[in-house]
């Protein structure tokens, strides 16, 4: 019999599902850990992120196909946000301030920054709220 997947679990299957480019850094992450961190894949998926928006200006093309896959990325966390338990929001904040941890980085957190949808905006900006 086959397990049904928790909340976060599923969380992830439907991340891969929204955004295909997360499958390789999921599958990597299972595959060196054997089991599911939720914190660990939720920062890789962040470094995927941020990779891909550090890399974007290489081209035009680069560019528009960046910023495609940050705000399908960005859209399926904010619906999230709406609808899933605490402890799968709990892994959009954490994803959510690790990029506001790049804020100095100005041109890079503006590209990201505009693309976010109102209820991961607040969470980036709880992240200042507390720091100050």
């Amino acid at each position: 019999m086959q397990k049904t997947p928790n909340p976060i679990e599923h969380f992830f299957l439907d991340l891969g599902q929204a955004v295909p480019e997360f499958e390789t850094v999921y599958r990597t992450h299972l595959g060196e850990y054997e089991e599911l961190l939720p914190y660990v894949l939720i920062n890789d998926f962040s470094r995927m992120i941020l990779s891909e928006a550090e890399r974007r200006d290489t081209s035009e093309k680069r560019e528009a196909r960046v910023a495609e896959l940050i705000e399908r990325s960005f859209a399926f966390l904010e619906r999230q946000v709406e609808s899933a338990p605490e402890s799968v929001r709990e892994l959009i904040v954490e994803f959510c301030w690790s990029l506001a941890a790049r804020r100095n980085e100005k041109n890079l957190f503006e590209f990201l920054q505009m693309r976010l949808g109102p209820q991961t905006q607040v969470m980036v900006d709880q992240f200042f709220q507390e720091r100050t």
